[in-house]
């Protein structure tokens, strides 16, 4: 352990074989490329995850050969976090960084860039592990088995663009080393035609990136069936003064500000089994009650409800503390059947259909800001063990019958 609070990044046994597969790769100090690049930005994207790269371990450093997030292109091999990854046989997780004697002291903690969560995947070439593939962030946060798959899996994307890049350079060699001009040609040819299969495939795996049950589904048999649901709970949040309050906002203003919003609601919904379905401008839909069916569907899906009230709550009494607008928040709650399924060719959607998606909509646009508007259907689901505010019946749009509703926040939930 360093005097300093943490441990430096060990060195491993075969660490000889090792940089020599590291440098082998001939992507040291090489520019940046697409193909990684791509990575990378899905990562940072389906982990929602302000850093994210792709590292090579060299002898003294850790170089980035790919990065978001980060205003750096190296950083010493010591105080590295994937120094301690290549040692892994799996994605080695810190859920807090402050939290774990190994690096509650290290420089890329106490000082730029703050890290609090890594999660690191091995990468292999030539047998030996090279660098890694990152997720980080400024605060602590969970890691599931799922996210430990997804992260497998990607890469395992960048492994395959390693071996890509040794194929090429293996069939420059050869090129050079051939007296005819012709083979060298169809050789190059058929190199070409082999890139271009992989990476179409490499491209289809980072635009499928989906729910594990559908992911699995797909994998397994090339595509995935239509479920119907005979009862979901569904969510369905809007931001009220969204248009008044942006206005006068910059472009970059206004999405910064929407993906930390929606970050948060990402977060709060995986915390309580809660699916995410989509963002439509300023409105978000969820699901609770669909992939993995539990018996307390309705109670997550209004926990998360809260979460996400009390969320935009807390950064609206901020920024106006400080003098600026904020845009305040409506729910709507409701329950009933619906259908799922995965639509699109190049870029799959997976989605819901259904009067009760609809329904949800409406209930959402008969809130008010900062409430939490719920139907009969969704609060019969609780059993009774809400407190509820009865609000009557109401004739929504596109409905001909009046619907009961019911304000769902100022009590939250009964002990």
């Amino acid at each position: 352990m360093s005097s300093c609070g943490y441990l430096p990044a060990p060195i491993p046994a075969n660490e000889a074989e090792r940089l020599g597969a590291t440098r082998g790769l001939g992507l040291l100090d090489s520019n940046a490329e697409e193909r990684f690049d791509n990575v990378v930005a899905l990562a940072a994207e389906v982990f929602q995850a302000p850093i994210a790269y792709v590292a090579l371990v060299d002898q003294e450093r850790q170089w980035f050969k790919s990065k978001t997030g980060l205003h750096v292109d190296e950083t010493p091999r010591e105080t590295s976090f994937c120094g301690h990854a290549i040692l892994e046989d799996n994605a080695l997780v810190i859920a807090d960084t402050f939290e774990d004697a190994r690096f509650a002291g290290n420089p890329m903690v106490t000082g730029y860039p703050y890290l609090r969560f890594y999660a690191g995947q091995p990468l292999t070439a030539a047998g030996q592990k090279v660098g890694t593939l990152c997720v980080a962030d400024h605060s602590p946060r969970g890691f599931a088995d799922r996210d430990r798959a997804v992260l497998r899996n990607l890469g395992r994307l960048v492994e395959r663009e390693f071996s890509l890049s040794a194929k090429v350079r293996e069939q420059q060699e050869a090129m050079r080393q051939t007296e005819r001009l012709l083979e060298a040609q169809a050789g190059l040819a058929r190199l070409c035609s082999q890139l271009e299969s992989e990476k179409r495939r490499a491209d289809e795996l980072l635009l499928n990136i989906l729910p594990k049950p559908v992911a699995d589904e797909l994998k397994a048999k090339g595509s995935v069936r239509a479920t119907k649901y005979d009862e979901a709970c569904i969510l369905f949040a809007d931001f009220s003064g969204f248009t008044c309050v942006t206005e006068s906002w910059c472009p970059t203003q206004v999405v910064r500000e929407l993906n930390i919003c929606y970050s948060a609601f990402d977060q709060i919904c995986h915390r309580n089994r809660v699916e995410k379905m989509k963002t439509m401008g300023d409105g978000y839909l969820a699901l609770s009650g669909i992939l993995d069916h539990g018996p307390r569907s309705a109670w997550n899906l209004l926990r998360a409800a809260i979460g996400i009230r009390d969320f935009v709550a807390s950064r609206r009494a901020t920024q106006c503390t400080a003098g600026a607008r904020y845009w305040d928040i409506r729910i709507g709650l409701h329950a009933g059947p619906l259908v799922t399924g995965v639509v699109g060719l190049r870029k799959l959607a997976f989605d819901a259909w259904g009067d009760a998606v609809n329904t949800c909509a409406r209930l959402q646009g008969a809130s008010e800001p900062g409430r939490i508007n719920g139907s009969a259907a969704f609060v019969s689901l609780l059993d009774g063990a809400a407190l509820v505010e009865s609000r009557g019946s109401f004739v929504l749009k596109g409905k001909q019958q009046p619907m009961e509703m019911f304000f769902l926040d100022d009590a939250t939930i009964a002990s």
